[in-house]
C-alpha cells in the first residue's frame, strides 16, 4: 500500500550516498522534520530488501542487522536502553568534571605558549576523556581506543576502517566481559543491566555495536562542533566577554549547532531506509530505498530562518534540527551542549586575543569523515 503526505516547497532529489549508491536526498526543513518522525523509515533496511543501498563504505557505518533472520528490536526500545545513560541527573553530575578538564587543557595550551591546534590540543582530548569516562574505558586504554574509533569511520579506505572497526569491537567485547564481573557507574554497565530486563535486547553483538557507536559518535561529532564553533567565533565579530553570561552563551552555542561549517560541511546527512512506499510532493520513494536527510541544508532553510546563511550569535528563534527531532532526538545532545559551553564559556577569558594562526585559505577541509570540519585549526595569541 502506498502512503503519502503533503509537503509544501519540498526539495527531494535523486542523488548518491557517500558510498556511491543511489539515494533520495531530502533538504528542506519541513520535510526533513516530518521524515525524522515518520515510522515508515528506519535506520535499518527492511529485512525483505535484497542488497540495500550502502550509506558509506566504512564498516562501522553499515546499517544492517548482524543476524538477517532476526527482526531488529524496536527503535524505541533501543533508544530507551541508551537514554537511561544520558539522564539529566548524570549530565548535571558530570558538569564540574567537564569544566575542570576544559580548564586544564586550556591552561596547558597557555603555559606551552602559541601556536596550538584547537582540535588536537583541546577538542580531541576533551571529548575523548569525557566519552571514555562515561563508557567506563580505563585511562590506560583510551588512546588506542581513540585511534580505532577515528579510523573506523574513515571514508577514504574501507580496509583501514574495517580493521579498526574489528579492533574496536573486539576491545568492547573484552570490556563487557569485565563489566559483567565488575559492574560500575558507567554506560556499559547501564546497557548490561537494561539488557537483563529486556529479552529482545539479549544479543551481545547489539551491546558491542552500541558501545562502539557511542564511542565514535561521542568523540568525532563533538570535536567537529568545537572546531566549527571556534572557526565561526574567530572569523565573525562577537563580544567575547559577553560569553561569560550563561544566557548569551546559550544562544551562541545554539547558533553554532545550527550553522554548517563554512570550510567543510557534513559529507552527508542522516541515513534512513524506507519500509513502505512514500509519496513526498512529486517524489515517489519506494520501499527499500535509501533516504538521506540533509540537516545542514534544512538548517539553512530561508522559509524557517531569517538571514539563514549568516552566523547570527544573537539569534533567538532557533529550532535547528542538528540533533534530530521527536522520538529520535539525539540522546547525547545534552552532553554535546555541556562540552561546547565549557569550551566557549572559558577559552576567551584565558586567551582574550585568541586568533587563527595563518591564512584562512590554507586551512584544509576534513573530507574523509562524515562530520566534515577541518584537518586542524591552528591558533595563536599574545604571550602574557
Amino acid at each position: 500500500m502506498e502512503l503519502k503526505f503533503e509537503a509544501v516547497h519540498t526539495v527531494v532529489r535523486r542523488g548518491t550516498s557517500p558510498a556511491g549508491d543511489p539515494a533520495w536526498i531530502v533538504s528542506d526543513y519541513r520535510t526533513v522534520k516530518k521524515l525524522l518522525t515518520d515510522e515508515r523509515i528506519n535506520r535499518f533496511p527492511h529485512p525483505d530488501t535484497a542488497d540495500p543501498a550502502r550509506f558509506t563504505t566504512a564498516e562501522i557505518l553499515q546499517f544492517r542487522q548482524l543476524d538477517p533472520d532476526t527482526p531488529p528490536p524496536p527503535d524505541d526500545l533501543i533508544r530507551r536502553m541508551v537514554a537511561t545513560s544520558f539522564s539529566a541527573r548524570r549530565m548535571r553530575a558530570l558538569q564540574p568534571e567537564v569544566q575542570a578538564i576544559t580548564g586544564e587543557l586550556i591552561g596547558t595550551m597557555r603555559t606551552a605558549g602559541p601556536p596550538a591546534d584547537i582540535r588536537t590540543d583541546l577538542a580531541e582530548p576533551l571529548s575523548s576523556h569525557v566519552i571514555s569516562e562515561l563508557l567506563g574505558i580505563p585511562a590506560e586504554d583510551r588512546e588506542k581506543v581513540r585511534e580505532w574509533s577515528d579510523a573506523s569511520v574513515d571514508l577514504a579506505d574501507p580496509a583501514v576502517s574495517g580493521r579498526a572497526d574489528q579492533a574496536l569491537k573486539e576491545y568492547m567485547n573484552r570490556l563487557i566481559e569485565d563489566k559483567l564481573e565488575h559492574p560500575a557507574e558507567d554506560i556499559l554497565t547501564d546497557l548490561l543491566r537494561f539488557q537483563e530486563l529486556e529479552p529482545q535486547l539479549c544479543s551481545r553483538d547489539l551491546v558491542i555495536g552500541m558501545a562502539a557507536g557511542l564511542r565514535f559518535a561521542g568523540q568525532i561529532n563533538t570535536v567537529t562542533l568545537i572546531d566549527r564553533g571556534m572557526y565561526l567565533l574567530l572569523t565573525n565579530p562577537i563580544d567575547r566577554a559577553a560569553l561569560a553570561d550563561p544566557k548569551v552563551l546559550d544562544h551562541v552555542v545554539e547558533e553554532i549547532l545550527r550553522h554548517p561549517h563554512p570550510v567543510q560541511r557534513r559529507i552527508a546527512g542522516v541515513p534512513r531506509y524506507a519500509h513502505a512506499d512514500i509519496e513526498v510532493g512529486d517524489a515517489y520513494i519506494r520501499k527499500g530505498d535509501l533516504v538521506i536527510l540533509d540537516l545542514d541544508d534544512a538548517n539553512e532553510d530561508r522559509e524557517i530562518f531569517d538571514d539563514a546563511e549568516s552566523f547570527c550569535p544573537a539569534r533567538r528563534e532557533n529550532p535547528h534540527l542538528s540533533f534530530g527531532y521527536g522520538p529520535h532526538y539525539c540522546v547525547g545532545a545534552a552532553l554535546a551542549r555541556l562540552e561546547l559551553k565549557a569550551v566557549f564559556g572559558s577559552i576567551f577569558g584565558a586567551l582574550p586575543d585568541l586568533r587563527i594562526d595563518g591564512d584562512l585559505e590554507s586551512l584544509r577541509p576534513r573530507q574523509h569523515q562524515l562530520s566534515g570540519g577541518l584537518m586542524e585549526l591552528p591558533v595563536t595569541w599574545g604571550r602574557n
